[in-house]
């Protein structure tokens, strides 16, 4: 929805840096890394001085480890706009850790923790840093708020025990990696899960540019072709049901459609979705009437 809704606006003007950069956002939540680093791209140019481009497409560069230093300085000029954002100053300091700039980081995650204290985050960041700078008292200090304010991060385990290690105490870095391997257990399923979704999210986009569809009320364009059966297919539960179903409708299967659009509904209860899709009821509709 909120794509076709930027969509819909850069439509009707065209080079809107905002809606552009939001795209990006979306187009980088399912998985379209190229897209999104093109619409983030885009924006910046319609407007370079956007604070929101440059976070946008400097995040965007930061996930993808290829250029740190422009990532980083795309950051801080956004920074420098929106002093006050803790997320972003917390990216800032990141991109400055991984171009190598140790000072930058520092003072980064200083103005992060300025704004929000209880930042695990910023302070699990100084901890790495005073680690890598020989400062082991200072880095075990930061490790254990970072532990204390977010404990279900198996990763801060991971790093504090290793200090314990270098630090000669044994028996704390056993004891930090047992805690670290019961959070990463409870994380293990809520992961699987999420790489499911993002599985489930890529093959129905795929299904739906294989197809042709647009906008909400319009029929998708190219149900005829092969490949957007194969697509359709392939994504499997209540999206790929509809994908079918819509073009069973196009090729004036109604009995088809009409079967395959109850299963729809059957999967979509309000006990899970707490709504129901308008447009699901309309293709019913259709199907019934043997339009």
């Amino acid at each position: 929805p909120a794509m076709r809704a930027f969509s819909a606006v850069l439509r009707l003007r065209k080079g809107d840096s905002n809606a552009l950069q939001m795209l990006a956002r979306c187009f980088a939540r399912l998985g379209a890394k190229s897209l999104a680093k093109a619409s983030a791209e885009n924006a910046l140019l319609q407007s370079p001085g956007s604070a929101l481009a440059q976070w946008t497409l400097g995040e965007l560069l930061l996930a993808e480890g290829g250029a740190v230093k422009r990532a980083s300085a795309l950051l801080e000029k956004a920074a420098a706009q929106r002093p006050r954002e803790p997320r972003l100053l917390l990216l800032c300091a990141r991109a400055c850790a991984k171009a190598h700039k140790p000072a930058c980081a520092r003072r980064y995650f200083g103005y992060a923790l300025r704004r929000q204290r209880n930042l695990a985050a910023a302070h699990f960041g100084i901890g790495l840093l005073a680690q890598q700078e020989g400062k082991r008292a200072q880095a075990k200090l930061a490790f254990d708020r970072a532990m204390t304010l977010a404990p279900g991060k198996p990763r801060y385990y991971q790093a504090a025990a290793h200090l314990a290690n270098l630090m000669g105490n044994k028996a704390r870095a056993r004891h930090l990696l047992g805690a670290g391997r019961r959070a990463a257990k409870v994380l293990a399923p809520l992961r699987l899960r999420k790489g499911r979704l993002m599985a489930h999210l890529a093959r129905l986009r795929r299904a739906l540019g294989s197809c042709g569809c647009g906008e909400i009320g319009q029929r998708c364009k190219q149900t005829e072709v092969p490949v957007c059966a194969a697509a359709s297919k392939a994504v499997g539960g209540a999206a790929g049901l509809f994908l079918t179903a819509h073009r069973a409708l196009r090729d004036k299967r109604t009995k088809d459609a009409r079967r395959l659009l109850r299963r729809v509904l059957a999967a979509l209860r309000t006990s899970k979705l707490m709504v129901r899709d308008p447009k699901i009821f309309t293709q019913k509709g259709r199907a019934a009437d043997g339009r």
